[in-house]
């Protein structure tokens, strides 16, 4: 009895020597992710710059409708000038840069804005031209 007992012991020293040979889950070294190539981290990049760009879209609010229509036809016109670019008396107004989709923006412009417009496009029709002087 004594030598199964003893027998024993030395297989339950063995199990426990073997056991320690085995590393722990706990201090196994990290798994090493794949390195994102130059172009997936561009793409991330892209869609999160997408994914954050807001667009907010406003319009001219008002009743003034315009009822002049701008004919588009496949004609040409050709406009001499000269370099004969008249200064206007006031000076041209500073707008800010916009894209204007239709003749109602002109409601959101100042009276300066306006009063310029007026003589502008009437000094247009009877051929004499304005110097915007780099206003576009």
């Amino acid at each position: 009895m004594e030598t199964v007992i003893v027998i024993g012991i030395i297989i339950f020293i063995i199990f426990a020597l073997a056991g320690k040979n085995k590393p722990t889950p706990a201090l196994q070294p990290p798994a090493y992710k794949k390195q994102k190539t130059v172009e997936e981290v561009k793409a991330e990049m892209k869609k999160s710059i997408l994914n954050n760009i807001k667009i907010t879209v406003t319009t001219s609010n008002s009743n003034y409708t315009e009822d002049s229509i701008i004919d588009v036809t496949g004609d040409s016109y050709r406009i001499i000038t000269n370099n004969n670019l008249k200064k206007y008396s006031n000076g041209v107004p500073i707008w800010a840069h916009h894209y204007v989709y239709s003749y109602d923006e002109i409601n959101s412009a100042t009276a300066e804005q306006k009063m310029f417009y007026v003589n502008f496009k009437n000094s247009f029709l009877n051929g004499e031209y304005l110097d915007l002087e780099g206003n576009t």
